[in-house]
């Protein structure tokens, strides 16, 4: 038999099947998402190269039966996967070629890899995407995590040594995952070796740094409560102002129809009605206009740079502010404000400042609202009684 989207299907929920019941929790880099991770990686290389559909299908079996020898130990699974991967298949009748083929390509990815042709090169640097993509960070932790439970813990200096000793050896095989992931590799190099220097520093440098981070740990009470209630305050304030747009809006929508229902088709009879209606009906529209402009959501767009970062000039916590910037950056930059309690009341504060601003717009808006309404209704009803005084007369 040939392979089919059906076989592919059937292979994904075997393994999503065996993860959750044969394997072990220590190993938590070596897991599901992980192998859910090398797939999607494997089809973006592929796909990419402009590999037909049947080499795709190849792949992505291989891709998702790569580690589910790992059950059994990380000393030699390629060969327990590729066993797995032999006997899963021929139940499924697969032609003996096509097992034979994709059992080659997971054991491929064997360290160190030695790849011989496109597939296994691809689904090789799918193996190792998280050094260069955005799962870095999270996936680090994981594999020192994983080491730690088998037996190798390592302290933080010894730990970031091995990462970059074994990230600088490492390359990519295909030119589709040096053009995706190089250069977040290389980005991700030079924070580790900023780490090292950090750690290497002298005594006085690490006892910095640690009451730096004493101090991020153990924010006054009395400034956590302060920034607490300032912003509950401006989102009541806000919500408030809201509400009262909304029944404005409501409020003078069935003056606008009332008067168009009832007042103008009497215009014909009575023309002394004009001049009070369109008060009436000026009135509603500005106060209207005024409650759709404090309602009227307004997109900042930043463009917040790495330098921005660096000189603490940039804001990180209004969304507004980081659209423009990578997932990478944003994480790095969300490291460096954490680091520096300064750098941090100074970026809350500056929050609460622009929320003040937009508040103060609102409400402004919302007084226009009040005001219009109030004194063209009160116009309105005095042109009405003089026009009422003139029918009775």
């Amino acid at each position: 038999m040939e392979l089919s989207r059906e076989i592919v299907d059937k292979v994904k929920s075997y393994v999503e099947d065996f993860f959750e019941k044969s394997m072990p929790e220590i190993y938590c880099f070596h897991n599901l998402e992980h192998t859910r991770q090398v797939v999607i990686s494997s089809l973006l290389l592929a796909q990419k190269a402009g590999l037909s559909e049947s080499e795709q299908l190849k792949l992505e079996i291989a891709s998702w039966l790569h580690d589910t020898g790992y059950n059994s130990g990380p000393e030699g699974h390629e060969e327990r996967s590729a066993t797995l991967a032999r006997t899963v298949l021929s139940s499924y009748q697969i032609n003996q070629p096509l097992i034979d083929e994709i059992s080659k390509i997971i054991l491929s990815t064997k360290m160190p890899q030695l790849p011989n042709n496109q597939l296994e090169m691809i689904i090789c640097d799918a193996d190792l995407s998280h050094l260069g993509n955005e799962h870095f960070w999270e996936r680090n932790e994981l594999i020192r995590k994983e080491m730690s439970n088998l037996g190798s813990k390592m302290q933080d200096e010894a730990w970031i040594l091995f990462e970059l000793a074994f990230i600088k050896a490492h390359t990519y095989h295909t030119p589709e995952a040096k053009s995706l992931f190089d250069t977040n590799k290389e980005e991700y190099c030079k924070i580790l070796e900023d780490q090292l220097l950090g750690l290497k520093g002298n005594a006085n440098a690490k006892d910095k740094k640690k009451d730096e981070k004493k101090k991020l740990k153990k924010l006054s009470r009395g400034a956590e409560t302060l920034y607490k209630t300032a912003y509950q305050t401006h989102l009541n304030l806000n919500s408030l102002a809201d509400s009262k747009a909304h029944i404005m809006l409501s409020v003078n929508s069935i003056l606008l129809s009332a008067s168009f229902s009832f007042l103008i088709p009497k215009w014909g009879n009575d023309t002394r009605l004009i001049i009070p209606s369109l008060v009436l009906i000026i009135t509603a529209l500005l106060a209207i206009l005024f409650a759709i402009l404090t309602i009227k959501p307004k997109l900042i767009t930043g463009n917040i740079s790495k330098d921005d970062v660096k000189t603490k000039t940039a804001d990180l916590l209004f969304f507004g502010n980081y659209t423009t910037m990578s997932l990478t950056d944003y994480k790095w930059g969300m490291r460096e404000l954490i680091k520096d309690p300064e750098y941090t009341y100074n970026s809350l504060s500056q929050t609460l400042y622009f929320l003040g601003q937009v508040l103060k717009k609102k409400y402004k808006y919302l007084i226009y609202c009040y005001l219009v309404f109030i004194n063209g209704l009160v116009l309105s009803v005095i042109l009405f009684g003089v026009c009422m005084l003139l029918i009775a007369k």
